[in-house]
């Protein structure tokens, strides 16, 4: 009996032990501060990230930081879809009172609390967490402890009361590409898209050219059913002329030539690389789609198509320099429909910049009938995206200049443009 007892007792006791720390540990998980969350692939051997070394048996990893000596054990205490869950323990030569924290996008780095302007940025990574007061948090860096504000977002009121008396006749949208912060107003107000449909036919024939659908040296011949006025050089050349693909594209960007914008939509429609699946492959809309051409667009949707303009300059890609060479050099115009002997307008017309700034800008604008458009890449020390579309012709040139020095001055003052 007594044996029993005892037992049943140790039977008891194991089992009080095995709720408690089931108990615990679900009281843990809660805790997102005291969990990371690892995929296996961080525990290979040479990964910066993680380790030098590890080894997995069974329930535990043992890992030896490239950043510290010694070991450090902990469990893993859940497995789904090739990763771990687990609980962090301070590693001994680590500040006791600090924990480790994943950075999942580049955020800024201030040197107090508080501050507007910030002195760098930490691209992703771990970091360990110092302190914390609301969304600030005292990280260590490789320059020392700074401060970060995982909710960082610059004050705007500024710029919602200068666009705003101008109503639904505009849109505008900004985008910083160091931090991803985003800007808009009225970024759904649908426009005709004017020329801003020769970037989009642009980066669509790049990257067809890029997956071997055209060839950017095949030749065509300028017919008289391609004749179409407006911008252009093109209609000032015989009928019968021949160009190859990549001077028709330099012709479209650079000129805004609708001639060659024409029979690049010809070549391109027996590729049978789809225009609308490249659409949607990008994240747009096909709505806006009219005969292989984008004819509506909203800002927010032209902010689409510049993000992926810049990730096509940003790519290993082998006709991307040419692209960005010609969208920064678009030649400006002071007027879409000239009636003189040249392409730029006659020696009295005043030559129209659309989006003004200190620094090189790969730009396509757009101009007609109640379109005045403009989107960029502003290489500024903190490169921006700009997106400015209105349904103004007379003097928007005068506001645009404006809205582009404003967004510089904006840009200037809450992006650093170091990254560490």
């Amino acid at each position: 009996m007594k044996n029993i007892l005892t037992f049943a007792f140790v039977i008891i006791f194991v089992l009080a032990i095995m709720i408690f720390s089931i108990m615990a540990s679900e009281e843990a998980y809660k805790q997102d501060d005291v969990y990371l969350l690892y995929s296996k692939s961080d525990f290979e051997i040479g990964d910066q990230e993680a380790s030098d070394e590890f080894e997995h048996e069974e329930n535990f990893i043992r890992i030896m930081p490239a950043e510290f000596s010694g070991e450090l054990e902990i469990d893993i205490t859940a497995e789904e879809n090739n990763t771990w869950n687990i609980p962090y323990t301070p590693h001994p030569y680590l500040n006791p009172n600090a924990y480790l924290k994943t950075l999942f996008r580049p955020i800024p780095v201030f040197e107090n609390r508080g501050d507007l302007r910030y002195v760098y940025i930490l691209p992703p990574q771990t970091v360990e967490v110092l302190g914390k007061s609301d969304n600030w948090w005292y990280v260590s860096t490789s320059l020392g402890a700074k401060w970060v504000n995982i909710n960082f977002a610059p004050p705007t009121y500024e710029l919602d009361a200068f666009l705003s008396p101008f109503g639904q006749r505009i849109s505008v949208y900004f985008k910083n590409l160091e931090t991803g912060f985003e800007y808009s107003y009225n970024p759904d107000r649908v426009f005709f898209g004017a020329s801003i449909s020769k970037a989009t036919q642009g980066l669509y024939a790049f990257i067809a050219a890029e997956r071997g659908y055209i060839d950017m040296y095949a030749v065509h011949t300028y017919r008289a059913s391609d004749f179409m006025g407006g911008t252009g050089i093109i209609r000032f050349m015989q009928v019968g002329t021949e160009f190859t693909t990549r001077e028709l594209l330099h012709y479209s960007i650079v000129h805004s030539d609708n001639i060659a914008f024409r029979m690049l939509a010809r070549y391109m429609a027996r590729t049978g690389f789809s225009f609308r699946d490249f659409v949607m492959e990008i994240g747009a809309s096909p709505r806006f789609i009219l005969d292989r051409y984008m004819d509506n667009i909203t800002a927010s949707e032209a902010m689409l198509w510049l993000n992926a303009i810049h990730s096509y300059f940003e790519s290993e890609s082998r006709y991307g320099h040419y692209f960005q060479d010609d969208l920064l050099n678009v030649a400006m115009y002071s007027h879409p429909y000239f009636t003189r002997g040249n392409a730029f307008g006659g020696t009295n017309d005043i030559v129209v910049q659309f989006i003004h700034s200190d620094y090189p800008i790969a730009q396509k604008y757009g101009w007609g009938n109640n379109s005045f458009h403009v989107i960029g890449i502003v290489y500024a020390p903190s490169p921006y995206l700009l997106v400015i579309f209105s349904n103004m012709e007379n003097g928007a040139h005068e506001l645009y200049e404006e809205i582009s020095w404003k967004l510089q001055a904006f840009n200037a003052r809450y992006f650093a443009g170091q990254t560490y």
